[in-house]
């Protein structure tokens, strides 16, 4: 079973974009994927970011290490076969580096939008495209 990753922002969006995290996990189960989120680490961890702005001031003070958060994420990526990006990914600090280790890993890459989120809530059957092969190196 293929291993997808899902990066996306989390920082300064409301509840940490959890509706987005879970649409994507569903839409990436549903697709026959086993998924790493680390919105569900971060669940599974004791942190609920229920009702927060995301602000990264407001969850430091909570307890939330975004250095302990990037070190367990990497090591996730490294663990996958696929990053599969929330949209607005690329105006998060986190989900860049992310997204450059896996560049440099090799992955392939899928990019969600908001409609494939969407439908995926309704009955994840939304079929998901790869993006353009990227190869070792290469950005956006």
């Amino acid at each position: 079973m293929k291993r997808a990753y899902i990066c996306g922002k989390m920082s300064n969006v409301f509840e940490c974009n959890k509706a987005r995290f879970l649409a994507a996990a569903k839409l990436l189960r549903a697709q026959g994927y086993d998924v790493v989120s680390p919105f569900e680490m971060d669940v599974e961890n004791g942190f609920d970011p229920t009702g927060l702005s995301g602000d990264p001031k407001e969850l430091e003070a909570l307890g939330f290490s975004r250095r302990a958060a990037l070190k367990r994420d990497t090591a996730a990526v490294c663990e996958c076969d696929v990053l599969a990006h929330l949209p607005e990914w690329e105006s998060s600090s986190g989900a860049v580096a992310e997204h450059a280790l896996a560049c440099a890993l090799g992955l392939r890459h899928v990019y969600l939008s908001d409609a494939d989120l969407k439908q995926a809530d309704g009955n994840g059957k939304v079929r998901l495209q790869p993006a353009n092969v990227i190869r070792p190196g290469m950005f956006l």
